[in-house]
């Protein structure tokens, strides 16, 4: 039994995609005569033809149609076994800012993650407040801070969540009837 070469069906499938193969030539960094080369070695391979030139319109026949959608699952799994077991070697150090309050719920889990995933990078972890995260930021002290504000003018404001305030009392409970409710809160600049 014959195997699929890769490239070829991959020039394949852009050559459909693009609808010529000087296109997808100049995508993949191969020339046109190359591209054809292996389109007529895939059709001698398979006993039919996968392409019709109508004029300038470049389409794909029904075998070519059928092939397409296998060439595009074959490919993508192939993509996806390769960046499972082929990862580009990163090295290095980030320091990394979170406040205490998420690190007891967030830091084992991307820690874990993240060690695993780049086993010869240096994670280094600060918890402190977020006001004093992002002072430490503006000096580039941290590659990464996570943290809380409320500055809509701030100079870097790369939201990932934006969480309500709410009340939540018990329905046994009367907080609601009372003129003034104590209330324990963080520091200064925490939000």
């Amino acid at each position: 039994m014959k195997n699929l070469p890769m490239d070829v069906l991959r020039s394949f499938v852009t050559v459909a995609e693009l609808r010529g193969f000087t296109q997808a030539g100049e995508l993949l960094g191969r020339s046109q005569p190359a591209i054809s080369l292996q389109i007529k070695r895939l059709e001698d391979m398979l006993g039919s033809p996968l392409l019709k030139r109508s004029g300038q319109q470049l389409d794909l026949t029904q075998p070519g149609r059928q092939l397409f959608d296998y060439a595009k699952k074959i490919l993508s799994l192939n993509d996806e076994v390769l960046a499972q077991f082929i990862k580009p070697e990163v090295s290095g150090r980030i320091h990394f800012g979170i406040p205490s309050e998420f690190a007891t719920a967030l830091l084992p889990k991307i820690v874990g993650r993240f060690v695993q995933s780049y086993p010869s990078v240096t994670l280094e972890v600060t918890c402190d407040l977020s006001k004093n995260l992002l002072n430490a930021q503006s000096d580039r002290i941290f590659d990464l801070v996570l943290a809380l504000h409320d500055d809509p003018n701030a100079k870097r404001n790369d939201r990932v969540k934006v969480e309500e305030l709410v009340w939540v009392t018990s329905t046994d409970h009367q907080a609601h009837l009372q003129p003034t409710v104590p209330l324990i809160a963080a520091p200064q600049g925490c939000i």
